[in-house]
């Protein structure tokens, strides 16, 4: 949940099912393997405050063109403070998910060391709309872009006993079309996925049966 200026927003809800698909092939010391993911499920973000509207998380967070600003200025949804005009609008509403889908190899160098990498095509879409509270929607914007990424890392010990592995991925810059549904245009955007490290050991704990843990560490621009 979040307050800001008297304005309140919260994430709603939370991704309770997020699918996974993986499918490998061995043949003597080296194996290939495709997966499926959406890393983080679907986002939901939404902010509200019918009395008054949400000028400074509008104007903040939207980023709205000429277009859209003169077609509020001409509805009278537009204010003044200072030399900055801010929207009126009451409520904003978004989702995202990111999907990712993976190509790679491994090799077997020892019997107790292992290198892996490959390469990830990753889709994103994304949805925000805007308005103001029983008069309809003010905004529309659809997102989709399609970026690339590699991957590469190590796994350390023996595979029938215990096993500990490391991956880093690299970020993903993804490219496509932002669509505003509302005004029927569209221009380029550009969305990014940070690169990260995930860090786990496999326990072998029976015949046909393991045990899996894994720890993934993100890096945002905030690292130093």
């Amino acid at each position: 949940a979040y307050s800001a200026s008297h304005m309140n927003g919260e994430d709603k809800k939370p991704s309770w099912y997020i699918p996974n698909f993986a499918m490998a092939f061995k043949k003597g010391k080296g194996a290939v393997f495709i997966s499926l993911c959406m890393p983080e499920g679907v986002e939901f973000l939404e902010f509200r405050k019918p009395q008054g509207g949400m000028p400074i998380v509008s104007y903040l967070g939207l980023d709205l063109d000429a277009v859209q600003m003169g077609v509020l200025r001409g509805l009278g949804l537009t204010a003044r403070a200072g030399s900055v005009e801010l929207p009126m609008l009451s409520y904003v509403k978004a989702s995202r998910y990111w999907l990712q889908g993976r190509l790679g190899g491994a090799y077997t160098i020892t019997d107790s060391f292992a290198f892996a990498g490959g390469i990830s095509c990753s889709y994103y879409s994304a949805d925000r709309s805007a308005g103001v509270a029983g008069q309809g929607t003010i905004d529309k914007i659809e997102r989709n872009a399609l970026g690339w990424s590699g991957f590469a890392g190590f796994m350390i010990g023996p595979p029938n006993k215990f096993v500990r592995a490391a991956f880093y991925e690299t970020q993903v810059i993804a490219r496509g079309k932002e669509k505003n549904v509302k005004y029927n245009y569209t221009h380029m955007t550009e969305q990014r996925y940070p690169d990260s490290l995930l860090i786990g050991f496999n326990i072998k704990t029976g015949d046909g049966a393991s045990l899996q843990f894994s720890y993934q560490v993100a890096f945002t621009g905030e690292r130093r």
